[in-house]
């Protein structure tokens, strides 16, 4: 079973590649126990039509995955740490290497804070729209949270470059998707 794939282009090589995350199934539980690890990860080459596997990250990746962005040649997404702590993590496309980078508070890093955070490309740089999940306040003495924060990763760090006031109730944002020409509504 395939939990998540995405396709880039390999500038070093001149050479697209697609990734996948593939969880194992087994019949019976002696499988399970044969086989301690019951994810791989993969990697196809279109100039050498082959795959091969791509060892696995020493921390843990939860799946299912869903890939946010892709830039200059590397893929990110946001993930939810053990610690209940947000990360992401990057697979570089031409080394063919993980890594991964927490995320600092304000870009609303722990599940006590309602946010959700959408990886994007900003300016040149990558980026993240931070928003509130919900419209509601945290704690009864707090206000809600109604603001779209767009930040950018400067090196090492992330800064807020500016945020919007919503004037909606609810938060809805339109997306497009790049397979569909069509936008959709996501509560």
């Amino acid at each position: 079973m395939y939990d998540a794939v995405a396709f880039g282009f390999d500038s070093k090589t001149d050479n697209y590649k697609f990734i996948r995350f593939v969880t194992l199934n087994f019949d019976s539980e002696q499988e399970i126990l044969d086989f301690p690890f019951a994810s791989q990860i993969e990697l196809y080459s279109l100039k050498n039509d082959s795959w091969k596997e791509i060892s696995l990250p020493n921390f843990d990746i939860p799946l299912p995955l869903k890939w946010g962005t892709y830039f200059d040649g590397i893929f990110y997404v946001k993930i939810m740490m053990r610690e209940d702590k947000d990360a992401i993590v990057s697979f570089d496309i031409a080394n063919e290497k993980f890594s991964i980078l927490l995320m600092l508070e304000f870009i609303g890093c722990y599940t006590e804070d309602p946010h959700c955070v959408q990886l994007l490309v900003f300016n040149g740089s990558l980026g993240a729209v931070v928003y509130p999940s919900t419209y509601i306040a945290i704690e009864p003495w707090t206000t809600p949270d109604k603001y779209f924060h767009f930040c950018v990763m400067n090196g090492e760090a992330w800064t807020k470059q500016f945020s919007i006031e919503s004037v909606l109730d609810g938060v809805y944002y339109l997306r497009c998707g790049q397979s569909s020409n069509r936008a959709s509504r996501v509560t």
